[in-house]
């Protein structure tokens, strides 16, 4: 009995000790749990204290490997982090299939950096489209300096990002700057800005648009070319000998900005659209269509159709992917501080004779984000048949009124955008005008109904002092039109341009004469002469 005592005693002390020397096999511990480690590329020794013969490591982070390993320690190669944050890497260690422990590496995020192409970029006047690169390590923003550069929503790529700036032409004397600054989004910290230069217009000479007589599908459009002073009537056919015959029935307006050169063509109720050399890209139907703005590859157009409205047209896609309703018969039309002003005339609404049965224009506020009108506001006049000339502070305009040729009497006044208010009624009208050297320049020939007399009211309005001063042409010289039809001055030499219809069915003049109102050239045009715009790169 004691004998089968002592060997049950020993044979349980074998067991105890098998026991301890089996939990011993999977014993790994380590001297820390968590190492923190530099942005930079380095490596990392991670001691433990371990009986575990013949252990493993593992780990799914590809910017972490195993470069050596001993019985107890393990050193770790980490790669650099390029990236603005903090990441972290788990290594765990197994004995067989069993885990035994586990080690997390935590490296901090490296300092926001970026690589720019440039710090600089020039660009011409008539630039609208700017796409640049650059190297950014971080989730950054993006801002601009001015009102005349717009950001496209931005690309971030793996390596490399896109900024697409959307530029307003320059159609001042004068070259302009504005900056794109980018940020670190999350700390906001500025970590770049870029200098947009845009250089001064060179004018080259100016598009001319006649009218034509209508019903006749007569309308033309000629170049002066400044370098030969030298005026190329038909100069459109010219170029488009097989579209239409003809720029169409009664040429309304025309714009030239950024690549685009277009003319409204209200007879023949379409938008014509070509570059600017005048080559025909394609047409757009917009019924009894009147004036045209243009807003980078976007045109809006006013028309008479359906009691008024503008349309939205992608120059583009050549398509009107919008409208908008507006007061009736709207006209004249302005961007101003990203809002659409349309003068609403309602000539269609006046009472011609003199029953006091008018309509009040009025000028319709739209938002071009939206395409809606977010307000009408009353001019106070009627018959506003008018361009919508911007005075020179940029946020005012001059509108004329024709008034009924009867009992109320032209007059024309200024609109001004910020308090949506009339500021200043001239008393007389304004049918053509425009802006030279800060001053308006209101060139109004007109019958009175009520002496029954031509009146003319020709003056230079200076906005800085509320001055009236008078026309650099002497008057005599008016009253040798047959019908003068438009005003333009050269905004780099000061020339003054007038337009006269003559008999509205023969090819009429235009009229060349310097700052000093000094007659300078007379040349041919086509079929009543009546816009014009500038040909500047």
């Amino acid at each position: 009995m004691k004998n089968l005592t002592k060997f049950l005693l020993l044979a349980a002390i074998v067991m105890f000790a098998a026991c301890r020397k089996s939990d011993e096999t999977h014993s790994l511990t380590p001297d820390s749990f968590t190492y923190d480690v530099e942005a930079t590329a380095g490596t990392v020794t991670i001691n433990f204290k371990s009986n575990v013969k013949d252990y493993t490591v593992q780990t799914e982070c590809e910017w972490i490997r195993i470069s050596a390993k001993s019985a107890n320690s393990i050193t770790v190669a980490v790669s650099a982090n390029e990236e603005t944050s903090v990441r972290g890497a788990e290594i765990r260690f197994y004995d067989g299939e069993t885990l035994l422990n586990k080690v997390v590496i935590k490296q901090k995020a490296a300092a926001a950096t970026i690589k720019l192409g440039s710090n600089k970029i020039d660009v011409d006047a008539s630039t609208t489209y700017l796409e640049f690169n650059f190297e950014a390590n971080f989730e950054y923003i993006a801002e601009v300096s001015e009102s005349w550069m717009s950001l496209k929503p931005f690309t971030k790529l793996i390596e490399v990002s896109t900024i697409t700036l959307y530029l307003k032409p320059n159609n001042d004397n004068t070259g302009r700057t504005g900056y794109v600054t980018i940020k670190d989004k999350s700390s906001q910290k500025e970590m770049a800005k870029v200098e947009i230069a845009q250089a001064a217009p060179v004018y080259k000479g100016f598009y001319f648009v006649n009218e034509g007589q209508w019903g006749k599908n007569n309308a033309s459009m000629g170049y002066f070319d400044f370098s030969t002073s030298q005026m190329t009537n038909s100069w459109w056919q010219t170029i488009n000998p097989t579209v239409r015959g003809s720029l169409g029935d009664v040429a309304n307006d025309v714009v030239a900005d950024g690549q685009w050169l277009l003319v409204v063509v209200n007879s023949s109720n379409l938008l014509e659209i070509c570059n600017r050399d005048g080559k025909h890209l394609g047409e757009v139907e917009i019924p009894n269509c009147r004036m045209v703005a243009v807003d980078g590859d976007i045109a809006y157009v006013t028309s008479y159709a359906n009691d008024g409205y503008v349309a939205k047209v992608d120059l583009e896609q050549k398509k009107v992917v919008a409208t908008c309703q507006t007061g009736y018969e709207p006209e004249g039309l302005a961007l101003l501080g990203g809002k659409l002003y349309v003068i609403n005339s309602c000539s269609y609404h006046t009472d011609f004779t003199g029953g006091g049965n008018n309509e009040i224009s009025s000028i319709s506020i739209i938002n071009t984000d939206s395409f809606t009108e977010t307000e009408r506001v009353s001019l106070g006049i009627v018959n506003a048949y008018s361009a919508a000339t911007v005075m020179p502070d940029g946020k005012s305009l001059f509108i004329n009124s024709s008034g009924d040729y009867n009992s109320i009497a032209a007059t024309s006044i200024i609109f001004d955008t910020a308090s949506k208010t009339v500021t200043k009624n001239f008393g007389f009208g304004g049918t053509y005008a425009c802006v030279y050297n800060s001053k308006l320049y209101i060139f109004e020939t007109s019958f009175s109904y009520t002496t029954f007399e031509w009146e003319n009211n020709n003056c230079v309005y200076d906005p800085a002092t509320g001055t009236i001063s008078d026309f650099p042409i002497d008057e005599e010289e008016f009253y040798t039109y047959g019908a003068p039809s438009g005003i333009w001055i050269n905004p780099v030499n000061g020339d003054i341009y007038i337009a006269d219809k003559g008999n509205y069915v023969s090819p009429a003049f235009l009229y060349r004469y310097d700052k000093d109102g000094e007659e300078v050239a007379k040349y041919d045009v086509g079929v009543c002469p009546g816009h014009l715009a500038w040909d500047w790169r």
